[in-house]
């Protein structure tokens, strides 16, 4: 209990950390997204039992972003650090009337500390797909992580959500998602986590508890 206090607390430095430094307006189908509209800056924080993440990106282009990521991992054969500088691309993007799906990718490379020093070559890529309207919410994350001294680490997430009610444009909009997720080395099983997602303007933040107790927290604002 002590510890998830700890964390919560943290968590929350992190938030008020991310509203002084973004606040503005942004359109609702360019919010979440590795890429925002040109000239955006973002700010996110990532929490779960074994990973935390936060990062910050600029986008130079409708298509391209490049930026900063912290992660640190904490699993059963690996406890690191990780400070890593890369791109995000927006590889593809349909639209529709009521509806929007993309393809983007992310590449970043940089150290790693550990309690031994800090070893430098590790790189990381992510490819994210997602389909959204006002009513319905599917995406899907791969992340690989190759560190200098050992094999890659794989992550992968899934969701699916639904909208309880439809928002109009300026409105506080929400969605119920359920999330599974599994970093393969770490062995175990899938983690399925109920999720409540719910975003502002230009603030989103998510918050949910897998059925195995892990607490998970997301928080993101663009200016």
């Amino acid at each position: 209990m002590m510890n998830e206090f700890r964390s919560l607390k943290t968590d929350c430095g992190l938030l008020l950390v991310g509203l002084t430094l973004a606040a503005g307006s942004i359109p609702v189908l360019a919010f979440a997204h590795p890429v925002a509209y040109q000239g955006a800056t973002a700010v996110q924080f990532f929490s779960e039992q074994t990973m935390r993440e936060g990062q910050i990106y600029y986008s130079f282009r409708p298509y391209a972003a490049g930026g900063a990521r912290h992660l640190e991992l904490s699993l059963p054969n690996r406890e690191s650090k990780l400070d890593l500088g890369g791109f995000n691309f927006l590889l593809k993007r349909w639209n529709e009337v009521d509806s929007q799906a993309n393809i983007y990718a992310s590449a970043a490379y940089g150290s790693e500390s550990v309690r031994a020093g800090t070893r430098s070559g590790t790189a990381l890529f992510d490819l994210d797909l997602d389909w959204e309207s006002r009513k319905y919410y599917t995406a899907l994350l791969a992340r690989t992580t190759q560190f200098s001294d050992a094999g890659p680490l794989h992550y992968y997430s899934a969701r699916a959500g639904i909208a309880p009610y439809l928002a109009e444009y300026g409105e506080i909009q929400s969605w119920l998602i359920l999330e599974a997720s599994k970093t393969v080395e770490a062995g175990g099983d899938v983690e399925i986590t109920p999720l409540v997602r719910v975003f502002y303007k230009n603030f989103l933040f998510e918050v949910g508890r897998s059925f195995s107790n892990d607490f998970k927290f997301n928080f993101m604002v663009h200016h």
